[in-house]
């Protein structure tokens, strides 16, 4: 895996990517989102993606390839989202989500 994060002139967060194994990429949001329109992945999409495929381990073919670990890894991922999306919701009590206002 190789990453590459970028920083505004300001020393802001600027996007960039994650190239995973099997060449695949994953490109990060860039800025923050004040008028709702995204430009590249937020955290909160990837863990929902892998909370997608463990679900799908969990449940295809009669649960053949269920465990108990896959069950552990959905619901940290699945508590991973609610502290981000707690978050957000903090952030925008204090008017300051969609900028760079800590």
């Amino acid at each position: 895996m190789r990453e590459f994060f970028n920083l505004s002139e300001e020393g802001n967060p600027q996007g960039g990517f994650t190239h995973l194994s099997g060449g695949n990429r994953i490109d990060w949001q860039s800025g923050p989102i004040p008028n709702g329109i995204q430009n590249g992945a937020l955290i909160e999409d990837v863990l929902r993606a892998a909370i997608g495929r463990l679900t799908f381990f969990q449940t295809f073919a009669d649960g053949k390839f269920a465990c108990d670990e896959n069950a552990s890894a959905i619901e940290h991922c699945q508590e991973a989202i609610r502290t981000l999306e707690s978050r957000t919701a903090a952030r925008v009590a204090r008017g300051v989500e969609g900028t760079y206002e800590p």
